[in-house]
């Protein structure tokens, strides 16, 4: 087998292979997180399970940044194999949140509400700093569409720690539901005037409808009408962007 002066140079120094360094790095992200779930939907009062399948994942977090930093840069055509892996990676995440959520009940009860919350915040910075280093090894031309895409994770981990903390999580048998005004998943009442978008905990976003100006009718009794628009599920919120991100990396190709 031949070795090219360029991949003898790059074993010799410790470089690794670009594309294939971080998919591995995000593929292996994501069978932490599934092994962190399994422990969360398992959850009997113990923490110790789930503490040593957080301690995994922010090591190996820790360890892919330091792979990412060493490998070379990524060019436009590698950058779009970040999709796949990046959206299988958020899914992954938000599953865990979910489950989490579910059993935050059961987190309160025994206590556990500040364990949560130091394991999700070490696991955001160890994820942040990974993002940082991947965005970096993209070219100047994608990176904001690379943080773009990013942003859906970043997001999911965000509203996980959010979700345990000592606002919305409270110990010795706390109800699972935030304090009025606490989350960003508390809905608010609203008029049928009212434009604004709100969340709901399932992740789809309603649009709240907009009143039409009352309209006479020919024997003078106002009619008003209302319109609304459809929800937007998260399954679909999820695909726009990676396609959105698809297109970009094209154009900047072409």
């Amino acid at each position: 087998m031949k070795f090219s002066a360029v991949t003898l140079a790059c074993l010799a120094s410790g470089v690794y292979a670009d594309l294939p360094t971080i998919v591995g790095v995000v593929t292996t992200a994501g069978q932490d997180i599934q092994a962190i779930d399994q422990t969360v939907n398992s959850f009997s009062g113990d923490p110790k399970a789930f503490g040593a399948a957080s301690a995994q994942l922010i090591s190996d977090l820790n360890a892919g940044k330091a792979k990412v930093d060493a490998s070379t840069a990524l060019t436009l055509s590698d950058t779009l194999g970040l999709q796949q892996p990046v959206t299988d990676l958020q899914a992954k995440g938000q599953t865990l949140a979910d489950d989490l959520h579910k059993q935050k009940p059961a987190i309160q009860k025994a206590g556990l509400c500040a364990v949560v919350a130091k394991q999700l915040g070490d696991i955001n910075s160890a994820s942040q700093a990974l993002i940082s280093s991947v965005v970096a090894k993209v070219p100047s031309d994608a990176q904001a569409i690379a943080t773009s895409l990013a942003s859906g994770l970043t997001t999911v981990l965000n509203k996980a720690q959010d979700d345990f903390s000592t606002t919305n999580c409270v110990n010795s048998g706390g109800s699972s539901s935030p304090p009025a005004g606490g989350s960003s998943s508390s809905s608010a009442s609203s008029s049928a005037s009212t434009n604004a978008a709100a969340t709901t905990t399932s992740g789809t976003v309603v649009v709240s409808t907009s009143t039409i100006s009352p309209k006479t009718t020919g024997t003078g009794s106002p009619t008003v009408g209302t319109t609304a628009p459809p929800a937007i599920t998260a399954g679909a919120a999820m695909i726009a962007p990676a396609g959105a991100f698809v297109m970009a990396i094209v154009a900047l190709i072409v």
